[in-house]
């Protein structure tokens, strides 16, 4: 069988593709943070922010969706356990350390909170670790690999099973308990299926098949980057942009 391109080559091109959407969290913070005093902000904070939120997350949940699975390692109940409460006691502590950093902080914070917050679940994620709830709800979906094992042709079913869902889920109004505790995880929950796809699909069959498409990717968002601002052409819009961004950084290693 032939092996992962993740397993016998550097993660260069992860790497980079994860320190790109690290700055850009770092400056999408950092704009919203210095607030509508400075001119550079009020003139151009808002784009900017706006251009960056609407993809360095879903690029972030596509490279989970790249390293997530190793086609040629067989998922147990041991590792697959292991996984999700080491996932989830990071989400609580490192929750509870920002709750305290702010109470600390007082009036200084943009967001000041009470005391009254360290007596709220962290849970379906809160603040800042909102994703970390996320990559928590997959590791919990990506049970079924526990018996599809490293049967390759399986596996891909799966994650197209997981594509659809998440498509349908981000056009149809669940319940709100549902809402409330995976109704984001299962919108974003395409991204990652969609990274996994690309990359690993690339890896099986190589380029020919991709670089036949690839300059349609770049010109299809032209066509409705300012079409409309409703939900399917954003959703689109994004979809493309991370396709893109995830084969790009991928060919910088090849």
């Amino acid at each position: 069988m032939t092996k992962s391109i993740l397993e016998n080559r550097p993660k260069s091109w992860v790497d980079l593709a994860k320190g790109s959407a690290i700055i850009l969290v770092v400056i999408g913070h950092t704009v919203l943070g210095l607030g509508p005093s400075l001119v550079i902000v009020a003139d151009y904070g808002n784009a900017l922010t706006e251009m960056i939120y609407l993809f360095h997350m879903p690029l972030f949940f596509a490279l989970s969706g790249v390293v997530f699975v190793k086609l040629d390692t067989r998922l147990n109940w041991q590792n697959w356990i292991s996984r999700i409460l080491k996932l989830t006691w990071t989400m609580v502590l490192w929750t509870y350390v920002f709750l305290i950093a702010k109470l600390v902080g007082g009036e200084v914070n943009n967001d000041p909170i009470s005391s009254e917050a360290l007596f709220k679940l962290p849970i379906p994620g809160i603040l800042h670790f909102w994703f970390l709830w996320d990559i928590i709800v997959y590791s919990v979906l990506m049970f079924p690999l526990i018996f599809i094992g490293h049967r390759r042709k399986a596996t891909f079913n799966f994650f197209y099973f997981l594509l659809i869902l998440s498509i349908f889920s981000n056009f149809y109004n669940f319940a709100d308990t549902i809402e409330y505790w995976v109704g984001r995880s299962v919108d974003n929950l395409i991204y990652f299926a969609l990274g996994f796809l690309i990359v690993h699909s690339i890896e099986n069959k190589g380029w020919s098949d991709w670089i036949k498409i690839f300059p349609l990717i770049f010109v299809i968002p032209l066509f409705i980057m300012d079409v409309s601002n409703s939900h399917i052409m954003i959703f689109t819009r994004t979809v493309l942009l991370v396709a893109i961004l995830t084969i790009s950084f991928m060919a910088t290693d090849s």
